[in-house]
């Protein structure tokens, strides 16, 4: 009698153990905690900050704000994977979170947070690859992940589409194009820190071209401390750094646009 006791007891502490670390499997239920959710058209969602292959196979339930999404062929830990959607429709996009793993065996994410978002468009001169990052907030701390999605533009996608970031939240998001001045800045230009660039869209103005020598100034006054993302420097070495580099990359003009 003991040792089934001890059996049993093993087998539900097993049992409890395996829900509370999750699971592995290429589908993923999620659903949108939105009065608006029937107006969602089409969900893509982005696995582990890879934006370079954003996921489309997702398929309305008959709860209409319920999805499936299959992550084929790649199987996913759910535990440690988090994820982030782009609905189309309302124009919006979430914030990064990891699925729980329920009584049934299932994936689930619930997501109770929707931001506006834009389309970004860059067009360099000469054309050249552009590296970036979004760095995505946690917009609520108790269930959000801290994410930073990366791609390339210039590589991927049609003429059209290859030089679009698509779904960003420019007001939270911090969108950076990384190794603009050499293979060893990480961090970049912060777009969304750019004054002229915060002008022109509190105004209506659907695109700006900088410059090389706005690049520069954009990219010492980030060096100053404006932006998180680099240290601060001090004097007006920021700015002869930033020159000096850019002398040895072909980065002579960037144009922005949004919609």
């Amino acid at each position: 009698m003991l040792r089934n006791l001890t059996l049993t007891l093993f087998v539900l502490f097993c049992s409890a153990g395996a829900f509370a670390q999750g699971g592995t499997t290429s589908i993923l239920h999620v659903y949108i905690n939105d009065p608006n959710c029937a107006a969602v058209t089409k969900v893509q969602a982005v696995m582990q900050d890879n934006d370079r292959r954003v996921i489309a196979d997702a398929t309305r339930q008959t709860d209409r704000c319920h999805w499936v999404v299959k992550t084929d062929p790649d199987l996913f830990p759910s535990a440690r994977t988090h994820f982030s959607l782009r609905l189309a429709g309302l124009r919006a996009r979430t914030p990064c979170r990891i699925p729980s793993w329920n009584d049934n065996g299932y994936a689930v994410i619930k997501f109770d947070l929707l931001t506006p978002v834009r389309k970004v468009t860059f067009t360099p001169l000469p054309e050249m690859d552009l590296p970036y990052v979004r760095d995505v907030p946690k917009y609520n701390p108790a269930v959000d992940q801290e994410c930073g999605e990366s791609g390339i533009l210039g590589v991927f996608g049609s003429k059209d589409s290859k030089w679009t970031v698509e779904e960003v939240d420019i007001d939270h998001e911090r969108l950076r194009l990384r190794y603009i001045e050499s293979k060893k800045d990480v961090c970049g230009l912060v777009v969304s820190s750019i004054q002229r660039v915060k002008k022109a869209m509190k105004q209506q103005e659907g695109e700006i071209t900088l410059p090389h020598d706005d690049i520069s100034d954009a990219l010492a006054s980030q060096r100053k401390g404006d932006s998180r993302c680099h240290a601060p420097v001090l004097g007006g070495t920021g700015i002869e750094i930033s020159e000096r580099n850019l002398e040895h990359r072909p980065l002579y003009q960037l144009t922005i646009g949004w919609e």
